[in-house]
């Protein structure tokens, strides 16, 4: 049983991957500017939030945003694993952005109110509530509203 997804669906999935490509791209650039110029930020390195060094944030930031590209060519794909790993990916993104505020604020707000809306997204429009509705869910609550 296969099922056909709304115009409205289909448009968040879409919304979902470009803003994941374009987050990951954002987190990317965070990521070597940690590299190239720790001057950058607005915060010196004895003052971070987290105990560390620009050049772990940067890794951490390299890392995510790779992940979070890989995972938005997923989801625009149409691969269901590219959907879970895009929700997880970008709760971790959250919570390092959250740490790395101090640093560059404007920069971490955007990108945590694009990962909030990714999540919206990939969780809330999926067609006839079926999110996370694989055979085995189906056989234990019912196939969802009718």
């Amino acid at each position: 049983m296969s099922r056909q997804p709304t115009s409205e669906t289909d448009g968040w999935i879409r919304f979902a991957s470009l803003a994941l490509i374009i987050v990951g791209a954002l987190s990317i650039i965070d990521g070597l500017i940690s590299f190239i110029d720790d001057g950058y930020f607005i915060v010196r390195k004895s003052e971070l939030l987290v105990v560390g060094s620009y050049k772990a944030w940067g890794t951490a930031h390299l890392v995510l945003g790779v992940l979070l590209l890989i995972s938005g060519i997923a989801v625009g794909a149409g691969k269901t694993w590219g959907r879970v790993v895009a929700v997880i990916v970008a709760i971790f993104n959250i919570m390092a952005q959250f740490s790395f505020i101090p640093s560059a604020p404007v920069a971490s707000f955007l990108i945590i109110a694009f990962d909030v809306a990714i999540i919206f997204a990939l969780t809330v429009h999926v067609q006839s509530g079926q999110a996370l509705a694989g055979p085995r869910m189906r056989d234990t609550y019912g196939s969802g509203p009718s």
